[in-house]
């Protein structure tokens, strides 16, 4: 074994740490399922035989990472990860900066609007600000969706440096053509120049989606708040009106978590 094999083993023995990835790829695993599992199912998943998690799923009940809701019914996460990253300084003084401007807006407006933020590749629902009228689009806090598919991800996109844009949109969707990319950046410039985007719901028919960046002090998109604008019948809801409102609150939002105005 030659020296630099035989130091490239020891960097791998020292950052090795199989209890800890075995309860991380239980947390995964549980993270992208909407129903409970059970010991041996949550083994099967992870091609780990049963007396392998046994102990990692009571140690992670324990700390409160996950539960059996009843007995015999599965394990699923908690609100203990949720709770972790509320805590996190830098989320927690983003949402602390945005939710008086989002329940004003919400008012103002008669909208609901909601805070997105840039997570592993995906939009995050941060924060959420319902409207005060008893019929109103929500969005649940900890929903994730396509990047590319939302105005919102689309805002936080439009908002970076080329190259990172350039790097996240290869991460999400490799299989976009160059003259599909070239398009998109396109249309991630006509963003950054509008200040805002408007587009139409691609979950919703008839919705139209309003977006504008929450920015850091070099410019960059840190969050993106939307409002899902619905079109009251019996209400005055001029969409001018809650465009330039969207744009006032976002500006607001970003002087107050350091950054500039867009």
């Amino acid at each position: 074994m030659s020296p630099a094999d035989g130091a490239q083993k020891d960097a791998d023995k020292k950052y090795s740490a199989p209890a800890l990835e075995k309860g991380l790829d239980i947390l995964e695993l549980l993270g992208s399922k909407s129903n409970t599992l059970s010991k041996s199912q949550i083994a099967k998943e992870l091609g780990r035989s049963t007396s392998e998690v046994f102990r990692m799923l009571g140690c992670l009940e324990e700390r409160g990472y996950i539960s059996e809701r009843a007995p015999g019914d599965g394990y699923g996460l908690t609100m203990r990860l949720h709770d972790l990253v509320n805590k996190w300084p830098p989320h927690a003084r983003l949402v602390s900066a945005a939710l008086p401007e989002m329940r004003l807006l919400a008012e103002q407006t008669l909208q609901s609007c909601h805070l997105g933020v840039l997570n592993s590749g995906k939009l995050y629902v941060a924060a959420q600000a319902e409207s005060p009228l008893p019929i109103s689009l929500t969005f649940r806090i900890g929903s994730e969706f396509p990047l590319l598919r939302t105005a919102s991800g689309r805002v936080l996109l439009a908002f970076q440096s080329k190259k990172v844009a350039e790097f996240l949109i290869g991460s999400v969707a490799p299989e976009l053509s160059s003259g599909e990319k070239s398009e998109l950046m396109n249309h991630l410039e006509t963003i950054r120049a509008n200040g805002i985007e408007v587009s139409d719901s691609d979950r919703v028919e008839g919705l139209t989606d309003f977006s504008c960046p929450v920015l850091d002090a070099q410019g960059n998109a840190s969050a993106a708040i939307t409002v899902p604008f619905l079109r009251f019948l019996n209400r005055n809801t001029d969409a001018e009106s809650v465009r330039r409102k969207l744009k006032k609150a976002g500006n607001t939002i970003s002087a107050r978590f350091g950054g500039e105005a867009s």
